[in-house]
């Protein structure tokens, strides 16, 4: 069994049913939502040769401005040094670019 595990960059929340597999076998057994939406885990029974994707779907919740990079890691489950992770970075908003009214005046906008 392999594991593919996103986490999603704050103030960002998975959808209800945040999956859709794009791979023409359909090997996505099971996903699951945890840390209330912020993290997806996607099951596979094997992480072959073959050609794994899909979309994430999610949206934001929360503004929040100088996100930390994200993640996403791949990983048998069964034998745990086969490991892969890979950081990725959205649209990184500056804090003047969110704040409203009185919010704005502690970072001198």
């Amino acid at each position: 069994m392999a594991l593919v595990e996103i986490a999603l960059p704050s103030g960002i929340m998975a959808t209800e049913n945040p999956v859709e597999d794009l791979s023409e076998r359909k090997d996505i057994k099971k996903t699951e939502l945890r840390y209330e939406g912020t993290s997806i885990v996607v099951y596979y029974m094997n992480l072959s040769v073959m050609e794994k994707c899909f979309n994430v779907n999610a949206e934001r919740r929360y503004k929040v401005a100088m996100h930390r990079p994200s993640y996403v890691v791949a990983y048998d489950y069964y034998h745990k040094k086969r490991v892969a992770i890979q950081t990725y970075e959205g649209n990184v908003k500056q804090p003047c670019e969110l704040c409203e009214g009185e919010d704005c005046d502690i970072f001198s906008c």
